[in-house]
């Protein structure tokens, strides 16, 4: 008996984290540049904040690797270009600070995707841009 409730119990569970007919996914999404829509359902700046400092050193070496690597998805190269232009030979640790400078600056931003912060810390910080 004892079996067959725990089955039960187990189907019930499954059946009620099934989406409804109709019913949209819950996922949110931020409109930046270019009204294009993102989805947000990765590291903020909350989150990035609680890493460790190789965590943030390493999110930050991800998030500028993976803009460099937009080209090969049809990105414009002018605007890749000029990102890593304003990289200039910088270390990933360099890099990390000129991004926590810029979370420290503006507490108001850090509910926003970490990987738009990184990309404005960098292109506001640069003097080219």
């Amino acid at each position: 008996m004892r079996p067959l409730l725990l089955g039960f119990a187990v189907l019930a569970g499954l059946l009620a984290s099934v989406p409804v007919v109709g019913q949209e996914e819950p996922t949110s999404y931020l409109r930046i540049a270019h009204d294009i829509e993102f989805a947000t359902e990765f590291v903020d700046g909350n989150d990035w904040l609680e890493k460790s400092e190789i965590g943030k050193i390493m999110y930050v070496s991800g998030v500028i690797d993976g803009l460099i690597l937009a080209v090969a998805y049809d990105a414009d190269s002018t605007y890749v270009d000029r990102f890593v232009e304003c990289l200039g030979g910088m270390t990933a640790g360099q890099v990390t600070a000129i991004v926590r400078k810029h979370l420290n600056e503006h507490p108001e931003r850090w509910h926003i995707p970490m990987h738009f912060e990184v990309y404005s810390a960098i292109t506001n910080s640069c003097p080219t841009w």
